[in-house]
């Protein structure tokens, strides 16, 4: 397997971590009777990459953002989610 094909697949698995995770916030969440937005900026805090290696995070915002689609979260909500900390 080539360099390419390695990282590919390694971004891949990271992809399916992170939705996986998403996923789990997104139930707690439903649970606990928080909005869409507070959901979002729950999946925010759940990423266990933060500012780590940068594949790891733009694997965690591809899943953000299939995640939010497949979840009818919306794409913008998405994306405007990490002005909703604290100022």
């Amino acid at each position: 397997m080539n360099k390419t094909k390695r990282q590919l697949n390694l971004r891949n698995e990271d992809v399916g971590q992170a939705y996986m995770a998403m996923l789990d916030v997104l139930e707690a969440g439903r649970r606990r009777g928080l909005t869409d937005n507070e959901i979002i900026h729950q999946i925010d805090l759940a990423n266990p990459w933060g500012g780590g290696q940068v594949w790891r995070c733009r694997a965690w915002e591809v899943a953000k953002r299939e995640f939010c689609k497949d979840h009818g979260l919306g794409f913008d909500g998405c994306t405007h989610s990490k002005q909703l900390g604290p100022s």
